[in-house]
């Protein structure tokens, strides 16, 4: 089975919120909501990647990146090699250049949102180096 390599970005607003965004009808995960990114090019760092997918799916043009956690997960139909990087800093304003529905998360409400289930490991990451 492949394995597709993916950069995802906790995009941190000034009050401390995540963005996040709803996985659209007819993609894998449809009506789940997810931490931005995507796919990882040949000849790309995760932190090229990050950029690029963050300026296309929302808008927003980034600074500095910086690594949180690696994370190999297995779906029954692929398996995703989840690179995840924290960004601090950013401009623009996120909007769902993709028609997706987006939405600033505080850190708490996280159990609101259906999420899949690789996202729980990226929150409890994220959860230890923030408290």
């Amino acid at each position: 089975m492949e394995i597709i390599d993916v950069a995802v970005g906790l995009v941190v607003n000034k009050h401390g919120e995540l963005l996040i965004s709803k996985r659209q009808e007819g993609q894998h995960l449809e009506g789940l909501w997810e931490f931005p990114g995507g796919k990882i090019e040949k000849n790309e760092s995760v932190h090229q990647a990050l950029a690029r997918e963050l300026f296309e799916e929302v808008g927003i043009e980034i600074g500095v990146s910086a690594p949180l956690l690696d994370l190999e997960y297995e779906y029954p139909e692929k398996t995703v090699y989840l690179r995840v990087r924290v960004v601090k800093e950013f401009s623009g304003i996120a909007t769902g250049k993709e028609g997706q529905e987006i939405d600033w998360m505080p850190v708490e409400r996280f159990d609101d949102y259906p999420f899949p289930p690789a996202n729980t490991e990226i929150m409890s990451a994220y959860r230890a180096v923030v408290s």
